[in-house]
C-alpha cells in the first residue's frame, strides 16, 4: 500500500524523503470533516504515521495540508518517538 498510493505527494524532512497523502472524510452522525493524513519514508519501508484532523464544517474549505504543515507533523511525530525505520503498522 505505501509506495502504490496513488497521488501520494513527496517532501523531504530532516534531509529524509517522506511521501504523504491526505484525504477527506466526512461523519455525517457528527456533522464534522476530517482529514486522514499519513505520511511514510520515501523507501515505502517502515512505519506509516497516520493523523486524523478536525474541521468545523462552517470553516467549509478552509481546513487543508499545505507542505508546511505536512513537514511540522513530520517533525512534530519524530520528536514524539515515530521511528519511520520501524517495521511496525503505524504510529
Amino acid at each position: 500500500m505505501k509506495s502504490s498510493v496513488k497521488s501520494a505527494r513527496k517532501i523531504v524532512v530532516e534531509n529524509r524523503e517522506f511521501h504523504w497523502k491526505a484525504d477527506w472524510e466526512w461523519i455525517h452522525d457528527k456533522d464534522l470533516r476530517i482529514i486522514k493524513f499519513r505520511a511514510w519514508l520515501g523507501e515505502g519501508r517502515g512505519t506509516t504515521l497516520k493523523v486524523n484532523l478536525t474541521g468545523d464544517p462552517l470553516f467549509q474549505g478552509e481546513l487543508f495540508i499545505r507542505p508546511k504543515n505536512v513537514a511540522a507533523l513530520i517533525k512534530y511525530a519524530l520528536g514524539h518517538k515515530w521511528n519511520p525505520d520501524d517495521n511496525v503498522t503505524c504510529f
